[in-house]
């Protein structure tokens, strides 16, 4: 009896096993869903009932002994509603300390205070991280090093900087998702330019409407109040600054402008391709063009950045930073200046320079290799090379 049992038995694995590799195969083009475990479970469990019952009917037909087991699926469900629903995990009872967790976690939420802005009150550390400013491109001119070299600078006039908005995250006790400051520069004249919803975010801070608009991360002790300008005291001579600009719009240009290619011969035959780029290197082999090949194309009015760019001298009366070598951008464009990841040399001023009446700044601050305009550079004449 066991021996004759067994094929009927395995015959509901084989079914389940060709159901489920039908559903689950890679090579079916038909998206049908996937099955739940609690799903599977169920067919696999009835599948077995069903199969092992009608083998146990057949043993005991041919014994003589009716059998009162099911005959198809829809007896077994009847027999066995529970299978309908499928097996379902016990529910864990709440305990005096999950409920007291979860009250604890809401009154932090509702109670939670803010950080308090204390700008006068706090010092710098080495993990602080300041706000950043907005400046305007002004042009370029030229320093001279005290060793006789002469610098090419770029000058960046930080122009009606004020802090917008200070956003503070939820860690901080506030309801944004990061600690940051808001920074506008350049008061915007022309008021019909200003939307309204943009109109009203300035008036909730009372600050004048800006041109231009960025967000820096803070700190929590480098929090500033709404209103609070900054100037270009704000970093110090010497210091290495991060710049990032828009390039200049350059438009459609070819492959000698845009990417610095030698072009064709002038002479020897060639008509009408001194200027071309010559073989793409799409032959037999590849049949196609690499993605990335250096061809003609659109040009510039892209961001660009460049991190560690040192500040030569500082003009305290107009706000103008010099900046060593050239900045990407227009005269008149927007430059976004912040703290470099370079290590400072001094403490800057934190979390900003606030004027003092009493003891004012000097017009014009230089870094220590800069020769200032009111001295006279001296050269001796060296002896091994005879040159000054």
């Amino acid at each position: 009896m066991a021996a004759s049992r067994v094929p009927h038995c395995l015959k509901w694995t084989f079914q389940t096993f060709r159901i489920v590799s039908t559903i689950y195969s890679p090579f079916n083009r038909i998206r049908t869903p996937y099955l739940n475990k609690s799903i599977l479970r169920t067919i696999i469990s009835a599948q077995k009932r069903l199969y092992c019952a009608n083998a146990g009917s057949d043993d005991a037909e041919t014994n003589g002994v009716q059998s009162s087991s099911p005959r198809n699926l829809l007896e077994v469900y009847q027999n066995d509603p529970s299978l309908l629903h499928g097996p379902r995990d016990a529910l864990k009872p709440l305990t005096e300390e999950y409920v007291k967790k979860e009250l604890q976690k809401s009154r932090g939420v509702r109670f939670r205070r803010p950080v308090k802005i204390n700008p006068d009150k706090v010092g710098w550390t080495t993990g602080s991280k300041r706000v950043g400013t907005i400046g305007v491109k002004l042009g370029m001119s030229a320093l001279w090093l005290k060793d006789g070299r002469r610098m090419p600078v770029t000058l960046l006039q930080i122009k009606d900087c004020q802090v917008v908005q200070a956003r503070i995250s939820r860690e901080h006790g506030g309801n944004d998702h990061k600690t940051e400051l808001q920074v506008g520069s350049l008061d915007e004249t022309q008021l019909y330019k200003v939307k309204k919803a943009q109109f009203g975010h300035f008036k909730k801070y009372g600050v004048n409407p800006k041109k231009k608009m960025k967000s820096f991360l803070v700190t929590r002790n480098a929090l500033l109040h709404p209103g609070t300008p900054l100037y270009a005291a704000h970093y110090y001579p010497g210091q290495f600054v991060k710049i990032q600009g828009i390039t200049k719009d350059r438009g459609f240009q070819g492959v000698m402008k845009r990417w610095k290619m030698k072009g064709q011969p002038a002479s020897h035959g060639q008509t009408k391709t001194h200027r071309k780029m010559g073989a793409t290197g799409g032959g037999t082999d590849p049949g196609r063009i690499w993605p990335g090949k250096r061809m003609a194309g659109h040009m510039g009015n892209k961001n660009c950045t460049k991190f560690a760019v040192r500040i030569l001298r500082i003009n305290t009366k107009y706000n103008v930073l010099y900046v060593k070598g050239e900045c990407p951008g227009e005269k008149g464009g927007f430059i976004v200046i912040s703290d470099a990841w370079k290590k400072h040399d001094r403490p800057p001023p934190f979390p900003t320079y606030f004027p003092d009446p009493e003891n004012p700044l000097p017009e014009d601050l230089y870094a220590d290799d800069v020769q200032h305009f009111d001295q006279t550079i001296y050269f001796s004449k060296d002896k091994k090379s005879g040159r000054a």
